[in-house]
């Protein structure tokens, strides 16, 4: 009797384990940094999730959609690096193994930055579209809002626009694509302008000549008043030496965006406020000021409630 009641209470554990949700993620740099904090943050949340990337920097729309067709023609063609396990060629792998890796709840596309806020570029959204309701007709597909550069991008000298002037444009390009097709948007764009706005000073550019005082470990004082962009000694590759030197990422989260994008997409995907959440990411545990994560909180949060989705 002893055992039969055990078997019954097993099964009633087994039967209130929640199901995990199943997350793709066809995308570029903009969503690695996504693998890099979610999963740990899930894990400290309890929420089980299983995060699958398709991958590979710089990647626009039109590109995933050319590398599926050319893996169409050649399944030996594996492009993706990834994390998902048990497959051929991994740790790569073509999309369309990606795609039928698991029954997926939730596939995100995005845009590549660069071509973020060009209209013309999201032409290539239908056929990406097409290919992932073809290989999962029952997942929602999402897309993530892209941010705008440091301020002090060179592109948008080039591109003749301003960080403002990106934001306004990629805004209203994945608007527009969440209108057509009725999907929800992850606003990490958004947070990202929030964090701007309500950070206790502005990033102000060094010129190169402040830049070349600075000595190890410094660092520009005011960068941490943006979540994009950092400024960091790494190896000068150039020099045989292997001296150091100051190098600008003017595109990518740093620590602290990539914390908020953390919070974000655990926000949107498990609907629990971001000001409820106290997780921390390893690099920032033990130079996270209580007013820093504070100010990350503030602006997740208001990110997720007051995006203007589209979606029914």
């Amino acid at each position: 009797m002893k055992k039969v009641f055990a078997l019954l209470c097993l099964c009633c554990l087994f039967c209130l384990a929640e199901e995990p949700l199943k997350v793709l993620m066809i995308g570029n740099s903009f969503s690695v940094s996504v693998y890099k904090n979610l999963k740990d943050l899930a894990f400290a949340q309890k929420s089980p999730l299983i995060l699958i990337d398709a991958t590979i920097g710089g990647c626009s729309m039109e590109k995933h959609v050319q590398m599926w067709k050319k893996s169409q023609e050649d399944p030996e063609y594996r492009p993706y690096g990834t994390h998902a396990q048990n497959l051929p060629g991994k740790p790569k792998a073509s999309l369309q193994e990606l795609l039928a890796y698991e029954k997926y709840d939730i596939v995100t596309i995005q845009q590549a930055s660069h071509e973020s806020w060009i209209p013309e570029s999201f032409s290539w959204a239908k056929e990406l579209i097409e290919i992932v309701r073809n290989a999962q007709p029952k997942a929602e597909i999402v897309i993530q809002q892209t941010w705008s550069y440091r301020s002090d991008s060179p592109r948008f000298q080039k591109w003749n626009i301003d960080q403002d002037e990106m934001y306004k444009r990629l805004t209203e390009n994945y608007t527009n694509l969440a209108k057509e097709y009725n999907f929800r948007i992850i606003p990490m764009g958004l947070a990202v302008q929030l964090y701007r706005k309500y950070a206790p000073g502005k990033y102000v550019p060094m010129s190169k000549a402040q830049l070349a005082k600075l000595k190890e470990p410094e660092v520009p004082p005011t960068q941490e008043f943006d979540a994009a962009g950092n400024t960091y000694w790494g190896v000068n590759k150039k020099d045989e030496t292997k001296t150091r030197k100051l190098i600008s990422d003017y595109i990518h989260l740093n620590p602290r965006g990539q914390l908020l994008q953390a919070y974000v997409w655990y926000s949107f995907l498990f609907k629990k406020p971001a000001d409820q959440l106290s997780w921390i990411s390893e690099p920032l545990k033990t130079t996270l000021k209580p007013e820093e994560l504070a100010l990350i909180k503030k602006c997740a949060t208001e990110a997720i409630q007051t995006f203007p989705q589209v979606a029914k």
